[in-house]
């Protein structure tokens, strides 16, 4: 505006004539400068002054002239605001204290208040520059009057005299300016005293609205009563002549809805042109993509519904607000939509996924908002309610039938069952409560439909393709999936609270809090330790995804076990982090800690000193690193090969495929032997011996080369034999070479190089020595009877 010109101005010359004054006052004229060079210098620098405060005076002028148009135009808009507001309260006390209805007036009422406090704001500040500037010129006036009292000087003397006229004059106008801005806002603060309480005893009353609302019946009517037929012509009659008036808001706003509305057409249709083109983009360059055709009615939803959410939310416009339930009816049915497709595109047989089980219910969740959107009482809504229940309910049951999927099975078993109870609860007058269930019920198949969708298609991904071994896969399975599995289910949560009672409703429940003796619990605390605790989960991949890309791509030459012992290290560590902020969270700090630990060492000294005893060993056995997962070993008779350190105890697997969990203590104080603790190769022996009289240097020969045979035999240390002993019945040879996991591939690869070794003596006609003994004799004479030929019988 063109009066803003003395607003938008610092006052720098003013302060300029400050420093000059001071400097005059303080120092005399003689020691610094001549008296005639002194008063023509003052006097150029007051006619400077005075050309800028003539500029601000005739800006004030303007001002003050432009005020009455401008008033007219702000009382005009009052009045408009007045009777919005007027007509929100009339519909307020002619409703039924629906909470959907409330909402969306509690939104109007906000939007009045917003453009109320939006017309007097602007006026406001610039009362207060008024007011700040007044005092600024008030300060130079009196300054200038005690130099033009000094007559010392008569050229200043004249010059600041004639200057300080015209500072009051300007005090003056500021005065007037100040007088006709302060009655500005004082029809819209009527606007705001008779609005903001209203407001305010709507947002309270919505916090227990649901209770009355969804919790009571029809007043003991029922659809099986003459009364409830006449009741409801009642209603309908009343509806008829109420929707006239509540029509009058949407007529006198008539040209902005429709320019607000072919706004949103025109986004909704370059929406829809860029998800066309992404479409098609995807399946000329991904021929196998056929099925993302099957995503156009998420996306023609999606263009639909959003554009209006974002209207209905960001509007100036009160009754333009009402659009946001179409759009969240429009947005659920591309969500609907959305879920369903995931599913039949990451399935492996596609001819079970014939029908959406969700759909009868969207449209129910669909007919609960418009009835209310048009303010239909639940005595004329309840009979088409019903009706939609057992249509709902009948068409699951055929569904059922039909070969479905095993998941929409037990959904629609669950939806028709389920459905024919809420028509039941509706007929006997409990349709309220009916449709809130019903709406509750669409929201869990639709969070279920999502999740199995989403998880359906990374399961697909990782079976086509290496995405599960990839750190960017890791990353999005651990790290950004849960986050989405989250982000659906709070945001499920915050739209049935929404639904049935609006923000003050999910204001109330965040406050709602808990004190036990120092322990605080509170709705939000507990959302936020639930989130933190999601957070955390990702955050354990990220940083074991970083540990991993260290050690692998900065060239550090670390095992796979010392790896996993990092790996558990930092996943510890993190939960730790994470147990500390949730205690602290609820209000247990330090000190409590303390208290709880001292208690704990109690519990230690009689029944829980082999736990924490087997807790710090596991600690030990992990920053120690003396142990690794994938290290053989051996303690007493059980050997294996260590699979996993946990925080309380090991697990290692057998040779016999047997799983065993020793207590970590036992792995720190107990002699075992790790034969993989450096090397991860291992020395075996086989005995072989062969029958005196045999080449030995052959029989040397063919055990080196029986042993290299195998692959599993490393070449480097070779394999070498020694002569061991001259034995009883057989020349003793061994056989000595390393193989790798010694535990795990010994018996395996020694009973290979037997065979081989069996084999090539009997190729090479050494002959493997068996135990054999030969006895002398040395006299007969106890054997002579039974040597002695039988004699004949005599005849």
């Amino acid at each position: 505006m063109k009066y803003n010109g003395f607003i938008s101005k610092p006052p720098a010359l003013f302060m300029l004539a400050v420093i000059t004054i001071v400097a005059v006052l303080l120092f005399p004229a003689g020691h610094l400068l001549g008296k005639d060079r002194l008063a023509s210098s003052f006097e150029e620098m007051i006619n400077k002054e005075r050309s800028a405060v003539d500029a601000t005076r005739r800006d004030i002028r303007a001002y003050i002239a432009d005020q009455p148009e401008r008033i007219s135009k702000i009382n005009e808009k009052t009045r408009e605001l007045n009777q919005q507001a007027f007509q929100l309260f009339v519909t307020y006390n002619m409703e039924e204290k629906n909470p959907v209805e409330m909402r969306d007036i509690l939104r109007q009422m906000t939007i009045v208040r917003d453009q109320a406090l939006s017309l007097v704001a602007p006026v406001k500040e610039q009362a207060k520059f008024i007011e700040n500037l007044k005092k600024i010129v008030g300060t130079h006036v009196g300054e200038y009057e005690r130099l033009a009292t000094d007559t010392s000087m008569p050229g200043i003397h004249e010059a600041a005299s004639q200057y300080v006229a015209e500072l009051k004059e300007t005090v003056g106008l500021l005065e007037s300016a100040e007088s006709i801005v302060e009655i500005i806002p004082n029809a819209v603060e009527q606007l705001l005293g008779r609005l903001e309480p209203r407001r305010a005893m709507l947002e309270d009353e919505l916090k227990l609205a649901w209770k009355e609302y969804y919790l009571s019946s029809l007043d003991g009517l029922t659809l099986f009563s003459t009364d409830y037929w006449k009741a409801m012509a009642v209603v309908l009659g009343g509806w008829a002549d109420f929707s006239t008036y509540w029509l009058i808001p949407y007529k006198a706003s008539g040209s902005a809805i429709a320019s607000a509305l072919r706004g949103c057409a025109i986004a909704s249709v370059a929406m829809l042109v860029v998800f066309l083109a992404i479409v098609m983009r995807l399946r000329r360059r991904y021929p196998s993509l056929s099925a993302a055709r099957h995503f156009l009615p998420f996306c023609l939803y999606t263009a639909l519904g959003l554009p209006l959410m974002i209207a209905g939310v960001t509007t100036v416009i009160p009754p333009l607000s009402t659009v946001t339930f179409l759009a969240e009816i429009l947005l659920a049915g591309g969500l609907v939509s959305l879920g369903w497709n995931l599913r039949r595109l990451s399935a492996d047989d596609r001819g079970t996924h014939k029908h959406n089980p969700l759909w009868q219910y969207w449209a129910i969740f669909a007919a609960g908002v418009l009835v209310q959107l048009f303010h239909f009482s639940a005595v004329a809504y309840s009979p088409l309610t019903a009706f939609l229940f057992i249509v709902a309910g009948a068409y699951s049951h055929i569904l059922k039938r039909r070969d479905q999927h095993v998941l929409d099975k037990k959904q629609l078993v669950i939806t028709a069952w389920l459905s024919y109870a809420l028509a039941a609860g509706t007929l006997f007058g409990w349709g309220n409560l009916c449709v809130l269930a019903a709406v509750i019920w669409f929201a869990v198949m639709l969070n279920i439909q999502l999740a199995a969708g989403l998880t359906g298609c990374l399961r697909k991904i990782r079976s086509i393709t290496d995405y599960g071994r990839t750190a960017t896969g890791r990353l999005a399975e651990g790290a950004f999936f849960p986050m989405v599995f989250l982000g659906l289910f709070a945001v499920t949560i915050l739209w049935v609270t929404l639904f049935i009672g609006g923000m003050p409703l999910v204001t109330r429940i965040i406050q709602w809090h808990l004190t036990i003796g120092y322990l605080s619990l509170n709705i939000s605390m507990i959302v936020v330790i639930v989130a933190i605790l999601f957070v955390t989960r990702s955050f354990v991949v990220i940083v074991n995804a970083i540990i991993t890309f260290v050690a692998t791509r900065m060239g550090m030459a670390t095992g796979a076990g010392v790896l996993t012992s990092l790996h558990a290290i930092s996943t510890y560590l993190i939960w730790c982090l994470y147990a500390l902020l949730s205690l602290k969270l609820i209000g247990v700090g330090v000190a409590h800690l303390a208290i709880i630990a001292g208690g704990l060492s109690i519990g230690a000294g009689f029944g829980l000193q082999d736990m924490i005893k087997n807790v710090f060993s596991g600690l030990v056995l992990l920053f120690g690193r003396s142990l690794h997962p994938g290290d053989e070993i051996q303690l007493g008779d059980v050997r294996g090969t260590v699979m996993r350190i946990n925080i309380r105890n090991t697990i290692v697997q057998t040779n016999d495929d047997s799983t065993i969990f020793i207590p970590n203590s036992d792995l720190i104080y107990k002699n075992i032997v790790n034969w993989t603790y450096r090397d991860p190769r291992g020395r075996a022996e086989i005995a072989v011996g062969i029958a005196y009289g045999s080449d030995t240097e052959l029989a040397k020969s063919l055990l080196v080369q029986s042993a290299l045979s195998h692959p599993g035999v490393l070449k480097e240390p070779e394999p070498y034999v020694l002569f061991w002993d001259f034995g009883d019945n057989a020349l003793v040879f061994r056989l000595r070479f390393w193989i790798r996991r010694p535990v795990q591939t010994r018996d395996r690869i020694s009973s290979a190089i037997r065979f081989e070794i069996d084999r090539v003596f009997k190729e090479n006609k050494i002959e493997i020595a068996f135990p054999q003994q030969d006895i002398h004799i040395r006299s007969t004479e106890g054997l002579n009877p039974c040597l002695e030929p039988e004699k004949a019988p005599k005849a």
